[in-house]
């Protein structure tokens, strides 16, 4: 401060020659900083909210010990005894709990891969626990997960997943300019919505060994993969469905006219699809994932996910607990259709896939339920994938008896669904199926120079069966 003040705020040394600025020493700006430094710190021992130092800390511990660290109790609540003061709270409104919690009673509530007093700390994982199925997994994705109209402002890329990652083009600098006209002009499905429960749900034929339909709508939201039908197997899978995830070769595939699709954007298909379904006399309701959450899950992954993981990743960053019906790979080996819409299509397995790509996908899907992050919905999917006497042993315990797989065709056929080679690939299936509200129910591409909006709405009493742990 002497030599600024010397220098009238200026000064040279053989270092450097030519004269630098130094602001002169402010006493009092010194003396305010600190005296917020310390009524921070008053508030922090007074409230004992963790800090980042604690949360780090305790991650550190956690990996050290090769310990899963999947919930958080964000205020040490367990240390308020009997007669003790209350604790004031966290939060008051949505907003203080950011992008990955939601406000509930006072408390920032966290979606499954973040933690934290406002849920801004991304889960920590044990590598011991992940490996071999996610060794190089790191959840911190802060990106949007919808694509819409504040996003993007140029060039559209996506990684290629694969050993060597490369940038893919999806849309030039006018193909995203004409995109932005027909967009969302937000996120409306996921911005900060932290759902309390979700369900999702796949197609194995697993599915039909139980009723678990209404475990399923018990779910605040329920996500569907693919073109996966509920109409006629309510009873064991519910009829609910607010989001589906899908591809280009279901683009079509409509169980409700209603039903918002959310679709993949790992190529160009999707720009020119979406350009497209927005010129259409009556454009269906579609919006899409946004290419940075399909660039996190090719290099987290390092290999190509499918709906199933994709889908599953989604709902671990939207979601506070996961809960999964029908993904695992179960089929004739397991006695039961490889898809319970499909009894009587012969089994063909992952024959387009790479080399191990089904497997890597499975051992994924296991390790984000070994560290406790996702809960199977059914009994037996470990047993089942196992063995075939660990899974009869587990079937029998539980009173669940299968059956020859032509035996589920000839059921079908009995019950009046078409076989797979009649049953229907494309268009809208006609009425409203069920009473399960769609997030996108109101949401439509739009014509020139309008976003589709997605209306979000779900059931707020329902609560899962199933919780995180």
């Amino acid at each position: 401060s002497q030599l600024s003040s010397a220098s009238g705020g200026h000064f040279a040394t053989s270092q450097h020659p030519t004269p630098i600025h130094a602001p002169p020493y402010n006493a009092g700006l010194v003396a305010g900083v600190a005296a917020l430094i310390n009524e921070a710190d008053a508030v922090v021992r007074q409230r004992d909210i963790d800090t980042d130092i604690d949360a780090t800390a305790r991650r550190l511990a956690a990996d050290a010990a090769a310990l899963d660290l999947t919930t958080s109790d964000q205020r040490r609540w367990a240390r308020q005894g009997p007669g003790a003061s209350p604790v004031d709270p966290v939060c008051i409104s949505p907003a203080e709990c950011g992008p990955h919690g939601a406000c509930e009673a006072g408390r920032c509530r966290c979606v499954v891969l973040y933690t934290g007093v406002v849920c801004g700390h991304a889960l920590v994982l044990s590598p011991a626990l992940l490996a071999p199925g996610l060794p190089r997994f790191v959840p911190a994705y802060e990106g949007e997960l919808m694509l819409h109209a504040q996003t993007r402002h140029a060039d559209i890329r996506v990684l290629r997943p694969g050993p060597t990652l490369e940038w893919d083009l999806l849309a030039d600098a006018a193909e995203t300019a004409a995109l932005n006209r027909i967009l969302p002009p937000s996120d409306l499905v996921f911005k900060s919505k932290a759902y309390p429960t979700c369900a999702v749900v796949g197609s194995s034929g697993s599915l039909l060994l139980r009723r678990l339909g209404p475990a399923i709508d018990a779910h605040v939201l329920v996500l569907r993969l693919g073109a996966t039908p509920s109409a006629g197997h309510e009873a064991s899978l519910g009829s609910k469905t607010n989001l589906r995830l899908t591809d280009e070769r279901d683009w079509a595939w409509r169980e409700r006219p209603e039903d918002l699709a959310l679709v993949r954007s790992a190529s160009r298909a999707t720009v020119t699809g979406l350009l497209a379904n927005a010129a259409s006399p009556a454009p269906a309701a579609i919006v899409a994932l946004d290419p940075g959450f399909e660039s996190w899950l090719a290099e987290g992954l390092g290999f190509a996910a499918d709906l199933e993981l994709a889908g599953t990743l989604l709902a671990l960053q939207t979601c506070r607990a996961v809960t999964l019906y029908g993904l695992a790979p179960q089929g004739p080996a397991q006695g039961v259709p490889e898809a319970y819409h499909e009894p009587c299509k012969p089994a063909v397995g992952t024959s387009g896939d790479p080399p191990g790509a089904a497997a890597a996908r499975w051992a994924a899907l296991q390790a984000l339920a070994r560290v406790g992050l996702v809960a199977w919905g059914e009994p037996c999917v470990e047993e089942c994938m196992a063995a075939p006497a660990a899974c009869d042993t587990c079937r029998a315990a539980l009173g669940i008896v299968p059956k020859p797989v032509d035996a589920w065709c000839e059921s079908a056929r009995a019950a009046g669904r078409p076989p797979a080679e009649e049953a229907p690939g494309g268009g809208a299936a006609g009425g409203d199926r069920g009473n399960g509200t769609a997030v996108g129910k109101e949401s439509a591409a739009a014509g020139s120079g309008q976003g589709a909006a997605a209306k979000t709405e779900h059931n707020s009493t329902a609560a899962a069966t199933t919780t995180r742990r």
